[in-house]
């Protein structure tokens, strides 16, 4: 019983100390109710309210340990972007041209171009030559592209099922 009686006069100290510390509107409204007493573990932090705030905490708990391992590495960051924006990434043609290149019906080819934003007539020009497929000159469209690279590929494809 004297570890108790010793544990709350130490908890009796301390919040006297706090309260002589308080100005007058911080102890109205502690007294009122509109303020609280919290225990704080060693680390751990107050921080204010933000818009937002709970929702990125959610997400955050909901994350695997796989990036959770990676945020703690440095690895994988946590960036916050204005309601409307995304995040384009980095375009590397070759991986492009991986990806499509496992693709084996023309549906499924033309699907995944169409589908990358970034990918303009350059950039379509560029995909073909990495595809090693001459697209046909003159005044060419990038749905036209699209379709005539998705044929070739998949023809390719056809003809060699093994690749």
């Amino acid at each position: 019983m004297t570890d108790a009686v010793a544990a709350l006069a130490a908890v009796f100290n301390q919040m006297n100390n706090l309260v002589k510390s308080l100005v007058q509107d911080q102890l109205t409204n502690l007294v009122s109710g509109t303020a609280k007493v919290v225990v704080l573990a060693p680390g751990q932090q107050v921080v204010d309210p933000l818009p937002g705030l709970d929702d990125a905490l959610k997400k955050l708990k909901a994350a695997t340990p796989e990036e959770i391992a990676q945020l703690n590495d440095g690895s994988l960051k946590v960036r916050l972007l204005p309601r409307g924006s995304r995040i384009i990434t980095p375009l590397n043609i070759r991986e492009i041209a991986t990806q499509v290149r496992s693709l084996h019906t023309a549906d499924d080819i033309l699907l995944a171009l169409e589908r990358d934003g970034r990918l303009d007539l350059p950039r379509l020009r560029r995909l073909a030559d990495e595809l090693n497929i001459t697209l046909p000159g003159g005044r060419l469209t990038k749905p036209a592209a699209q379709l005539y690279l998705a044929q070739k590929l998949a023809a390719y494809n056809d003809r060699n099922p093994s690749s």
